[in-house]
């Protein structure tokens, strides 16, 4: 094995055995093939189960996480080359529809059409530099190329997973409704899909889809109303308004009462104490009539904090 070279790209060539999966780290340059570094690691029962396509997908996550701090662009098997950007292993990582995509891109029409003039090599219509197709593994992918990082360097090309129509709503739903999506706003959502992904109003149909959504429109914190503030209470006159309020429990001792009934003039403030062996709602109303009505009259307004 030989020690890695930063300044020249990784190559992970991994492949997937009925039993196991596989990935070499290498590098080429100078003419020559320089191996890096080796890992394997056995299937568990479920991964088993999976077809030879299934079984990419996983092998591809998991060994790009194994050899994370050496990858930069490419990833490899025994098929014909795969070059494929980081951002489309979560896609991957977190649904396993790579077998689904593949069958619906065969019934959709407009991307059937594609894929039927990509294999008879009449590719004169899908000769965009900027954004051409490419079928990997018989499932057709968008290449955006020469992308930057947001440090402006370059990280090579980008292939996005063609999603036929019939299963754009399922995206939608992983890039906004899951739980690791956390329902986010129209940007983030977009970018979480327009780094894996690509369809054509994908723009569009993500704007709807969080404008539309329930729960947002819910729960989001810029749509609960908000408690009006609180307004000044302009009193003229003695006994137009009366505050009443209930201090207590006191320490209980033999034949005393617990509480207090405090009542304040909101204009001048005078106070009237008023003793209580309980704060029921009669014990309460018998002292306002016998106490204070009769005496005073009766107020506008009577002002209680969570009073009986």
């Amino acid at each position: 094995m030989n020690t890695p070279n930063f300044e020249q790209p990784f190559i992970l060539e991994v492949d997937a055995f009925e039993y196991g999966l596989r990935a070499i780290l290498t590098q080429e340059y100078d003419d020559k093939k320089y191996v890096i570094a080796y890992a394997s690691r056995t299937l568990s029962a479920i991964e088993r189960r999976y077809g030879a396509t299934e079984r990419e997908a996983p092998t591809i996550v998991w060994a790009t996480k194994h050899f994370r701090v050496y990858i930069e662009r490419k990833i490899t098997d025994q098929h014909p080359k795969l070059f494929v950007i980081e951002t489309a292993i979560n896609l991957w990582e977190n649904t396993n529809i790579l077998d689904e995509i593949k069958t619906k891109q065969q019934t959709d029409p407009k991307l059937k059409y594609i894929i039927d003039r990509l294999r008879n090599n009449n590719i004169a219509i899908f000769n965009d530099k900027r954004n051409p197709y490419v079928p990997i593994n018989d499932i057709l992918y968008k290449v955006k190329n020469s992308n930057r990082h947001y440090n402006q360097q370059e990280i090579g090309n980008k292939y996005l997973l063609v999603i036929p129509k019939s299963i754009q709503q399922k995206l939608l739903s992983w890039a906004h409704d899951h739980p690791s999506a956390g329902h986010d706003g129209q940007q983030k959502t977009l970018f979480r899909l327009t780094t894996r992904v690509f369809w054509d109003s994908i723009r569009k149909d993500v704007y709807n889809y969080v404008a539309s959504c329930q729960a947002c429109q819910q729960f989001k914190y810029n749509n609960i109303s908000l408690a009006n503030l609180l307004q000044t209470h302009i009193v003229n006159e003695p006994w137009h308004t009366i505050d009443i309020d209930i201090m207590g429990p006191f320490p209980k001792k033999a034949r005393q009462k617990r509480f207090l009934l405090v009542i304040v003039n909101y204009l001048t403030r005078w106070i009237e104490l008023f003793p209580l062996r309980t704060t029921t709602s009669i014990d309460i109303a018998q002292i306002l009539i016998n106490e204070l009505f009769t005496r005073y009259g009766m107020p506008t307004f009577i002002l209680s904090d969570n009073g009986p």
